[in-house]
């Protein structure tokens, strides 16, 4: 899942498009926007990056590892 974006807090300042180590996320009209959201490796440093905490990485069921002990 690519990160989410909660537009009430973003102030879109640009961190995490600096941040993204894949381009993914791209300012557009002052605005922060998941340009390529398949190419996400959810590796979470927009929101590590984030000033005002506004992106949530969501993983589903799918996208995690259960191990059984």
């Amino acid at each position: 899942m690519p990160p989410r974006i909660e537009k009430e807090q973003c102030t879109g300042c640009g961190t995490c498009v600096d941040y993204c180590p894949e381009d993914v996320l791209r300012m557009e009209n002052g605005a922060v926007v998941l340009k390529y959201p398949d190419e996400c490796w959810q590796c979470g440093v927009c929101r590590l990056e984030c000033p005002t905490g506004a992106i949530e990485m969501v993983f589903t069921l799918d996208n995690t590892l259960l191990v059984s002990e």
